[in-house]
């Protein structure tokens, strides 16, 4: 979870949550709607968890998309997608995962809601004390070895070099994998290979065509 003051993540957040780009993506009020629903009610509960599970799933896509990184900066908004399941949604981590999971459980198999209603049926119809919830359709799917991957944080390399034995990785998240290198040693790797560019570049004569 990301540190950050609370006075101005505060007052980030207001005006984060006043952006209609930021409703409309994150789908707030209807998000918030269903989670008052879930935790009230007992017999739709499964059945509202997963249209939760999906809502939850548009909403981690849409924040961690361009517009909704774009959104962040504007607004000044650090929160991992944990920070902002807990500030926007009101769902703890695990929760905010959970539905995720479920959601993208359904994605890559279409049958498995109804294969987990039709075992607690046949449970149910064997004397078993079973209900319909969200937690025992994970399992089910578990067991069923279909495991989802959650990839809600997972950033993305966006450019990586090699320059004999320096290497590094740069995520789209800002992050900076510099494996056993320091810090000094990839940007001195860094300003040597921008030293041969300007080199190969002087001395091809194209420095001279492009002014």
């Amino acid at each position: 979870m990301s540190n950050y003051n609370n006075n101005t993540q505060g007052e980030a957040k207001a005006d984060f949550l006043s952006m209609d780009e930021v409703k409309i993506g994150l789908n707030v009020d209807y998000v918030k709607s269903l989670v008052n629903t879930v935790n009230a009610s007992y017999g739709e509960t499964f059945k509202q968890a997963m249209f939760l599970g999906q809502e939850v799933f548009n909403g981690i896509k849409w924040y961690n998309s361009k517009e909704g990184k774009l959104q962040r900066e504007v607004s000044g908004i650090e929160w991992d997608v944990a920070d902002m399941g807990r500030e926007v949604y009101g769902l703890g981590k695990t929760q905010l995962y959970n539905y995720n999971k479920a959601y993208k459980a359904t994605l890559e198999h279409f049958a498995i809601v109804g294969d987990y209603k039709e075992y607690v049926s046949n449970e149910r119809k064997a004397g078993e004390d079973v209900q319909l919830t969200l937690k025992g359709f994970l399992n089910y799917v578990k067991e069923e070895n279909a495991p989802v991957e959650d990839d809600a944080d997972k950033s993305e390399v966006e450019a990586s070099f090699k320059f004999g034995s320096i290497a590094a990785k740069f995520y789209d998240d800002g992050r900076v994998e510099l494996g056993k290198n320091s810090i000094f040693d990839v940007e001195n790797a860094l300003l040597h290979m921008l030293e041969e560019v300007r080199k190969v570049n002087h001395e091809s004569g194209h420095e001279a065509k492009t002014k």
